[in-house]
């Protein structure tokens, strides 16, 4: 099979490597549709040492069951991946997989492998949103899973600040009121962000920000 092997930072190849092989207790499961995380183009960027190269790159995906061990038959079964891994003491399908409803699409729960549930935690509940907040984010694809998750406990306002117009765009369908925060309008941005609720927090895990 095919796979993105992490070689060297800058290099993204899609290289064959062996098939996989049931090793009990577990299960094969091929990818019916798949996400990229952030945490992806950090690897590829050579920002995360512990990335060793070799090591196939994702960890959000939906699949079916081809082969799993003897006696359990889960065969033909929609699953959820999570990007969580096992304890180590149990069997990773039994920690780390969900089952499928037959009304859900593969789009539809691919978000929940971890970005929406990421930007709920993150954004939302260590964020501390309350009813009547004015909640102020940046629209990157975590920003937009907490933007979504905001209006489940009713603030006032949810306003979205970035750089990239691409960004604010695909906030409009989840914030009352995007924003543009442009270089030369940074003291506006600024003095709204102010006047909130003096919580932030970081869904790119970069000091710095580039609109690519």
């Amino acid at each position: 099979m095919r796979a993105m092997v992490f070689h060297a930072p800058g290099q993204k190849p899609w290289d064959r490597v062996p098939d996989p092989t049931i090793d009990q207790p577990d299960a094969i499961v091929p990818v019916d549709a798949v996400t990229i995380c952030g945490t992806d183009l950090h690897i590829l960027r050579g920002d995360v040492p512990e990335f060793t190269p070799g090591r196939i790159l994702g960890h959000e995906a939906v699949g079916t069951i081809v082969e799993d061990c003897p006696g359990t038959r889960s065969v033909g079964k929609r699953i959820l991946l999570l990007c969580i891994n096992s304890c180590g003491t149990r069997p990773f399908t039994d920690t780390s997989t969900y089952p499928i409803p037959d009304t859900m699409t593969d789009e539809q729960m691919l978000m929940l492998a971890d970005i929406l549930p990421t930007g709920y935690e993150v954004g939302v509940l260590n964020g501390g949103v309350r009813p009547g907040d004015t909640v102020v984010i940046g629209p990157g694809p975590i920003g937009l899973a907490a933007i979504s998750t905001a209006r489940l406990y009713s603030p006032a306002r949810i306003i979205a600040v970035d750089l990239a117009d691409s960004r604010l765009a695909s906030s409009v369908d989840c914030s009352d009121r995007p924003c543009a925060a442009r270089a030369r309008r940074r003291r506006r941005s600024a003095t709204a962000v102010g006047r909130c609720r003096p919580r932030a927090r970081n869904g790119v895990g970069r000091t710095t920000y580039s609109p690519e």
